[in-house]
Order: structure tokens, then sequence, then C-alpha cells
């Protein structure tokens, strides 16, 4: 049985350029699945930001009631006339005794680092082409060489008297 050892190698290199472009191509299931993860990461901290907004505002309308003055007096570390002021110092925080830090303008509450921006973007086209290419040689080469290990257990070798061997 002959080989066309030229027509299986062009055709692993097409199926393989299209398996490997369509996971890990710039249009691939991979780059798919880091960039719904990234969209998702960013409508949650757009979530947080609005709910902060609308927090914020909402003590922009109530700034001059006194209950929102005398809150945000306390939290600065101010005291009213005849309260005694207690400091409770933790080993493991900073305290501020009433300088303003980053953490009292948030409201005590801080906020990860933004999302990343970089993902992964794919592999180009190629690319693509190169490691099909390379793992078709490996394939075609293993091939070849068991083809030709199976040949020689088919065709026994004959001796003839005086002729030579041959097959």
């Amino acid at each position: 049985m002959t080989r066309n050892y030229v027509a299986l190698f062009i055709s692993i290199i097409i199926v393989l350029t299209a398996l490997f472009e369509g996971f890990l191509g710039i249009h691939g299931m991979v780059v798919n699945t880091r960039l719904a993860n990234l969209v998702e990461k960013k409508q949650q901290l757009l979530d947080v930001q609005k709910l902060e907004l609308y927090n914020l505002e909402q003590r922009l309308e109530h700034v001059w009631d006194e209950d929102e003055l005398l809150d945000r007096a306390k939290m600065m570390g101010y005291i009213q006339n005849g309260e005694t002021p207690y400091y409770f110092i933790h080993a493991e925080e900073n305290t501020s005794f009433g300088e303003g830090s980053v953490a009292s303008w948030q409201g005590g509450r801080s906020f990860a680092d933004p999302v990343a921006t970089h993902t992964f973007r794919g592999i180009s086209l190629w690319l693509n082409l190169v490691l099909a290419s390379i793992v078709s040689c490996v394939l075609v080469g293993i091939l070849k060489i068991v083809g030709r290990a199976h040949k020689d257990k088919d065709f026994p070798k004959r001796v003839g008297k005086g002729h030579g061997n041959y097959r």
C-alpha cells in the first residue's frame, strides 16, 4: 500500500491550523473566555462605583442637616462639649487622631486596585500555521517510522541460492 505523505502532511496542517485558530486564535475560545471574565469584573466595579456615587449624592442633598453634620464631625474626631474622647489603638492598624487619612474620606472602606486590562490577545494565524506545521512534521515522521517497521514484518526475507538476498 502506497502512502502519500505530502497529502497527509498538508491535510494535518489544515486541520491543526483550524483547531489552533479556534482555541488560541485572536477570536478563539481562550480569548473570549478571558474577555468575558474581564467584562464581568469591570461590571462589578462599575456597580460598586454607581452605588458609591448614589451614596455621595444622598449625602450632598442632606449636607446641612444637623444629624449629618454631627455624624461627619464624629467621623473626623470632633466631640461636643461635655463628651469624653476615648481612643482605641489596635496593634495591626494605623490610628489617626483626627488629622484625616485615606480611610477617613472613603468612609473606612478601601477598594481593590482596578482590574488589569492586559489579557491574552490570542495567537496570530501565522504562528498557528507554524505550530501546526511542527506538529504535522512530527506526526508524519512518526507515521513514516512506524510504517517502515511494519513493512519489514509483512514481507519475510527470501534467500536465494547464489542469487543474493532480496525482498
